[in-house]
């Protein structure tokens, strides 16, 4: 059985988890890069944080990580750079509705942190 869902090297990421200001649709992205063997698929779930059960699971998320990383660790979203927290936040977002799904190879992707893809 190949890498799946949670496998190390995927990532949860999110522009803005608390004080959003006038975001249009603050979200928060489970990446996944597949091996050669699948072609370099590439998936994207991401939820918005919109509604009760997503802000109460981003909220969750950024307690947590503010009290043991600091504010701004979160303001600053290092989290996009880390694995550190991605266990946590998928299991507080597993219950949480997908919004949107990407799949696909060669997909042009912002890396927040410069990381070079595939």
């Amino acid at each position: 059985m190949g890498p799946g869902l949670g496998f190390k090297g995927s990532l949860l990421q999110s522009g803005c988890l608390t004080m959003c200001g006038n975001a249009a649709d603050p979200r928060v992205t489970y990446e996944w890069d597949g091996p050669h063997s699948t072609g370099w698929m590439h998936i994207d779930l991401a939820s918005i944080i919109a509604y009760e059960a997503s802000i109460d699971a981003a909220h969750r998320w950024a307690n947590l990580m503010t009290q043991r990383e600091g504010q701004m660790y979160v303001i600053d979203t290092k989290f996009n750079c880390d694995e550190k927290y991605d266990k946590v936040g998928l299991q507080l977002f597993w219950n949480i509705e997908v919004y949107e799904i990407t799949i696909g190879s060669n997909l042009s992707q912002f890396d927040p942190c410069g990381r070079t893809s595939k």
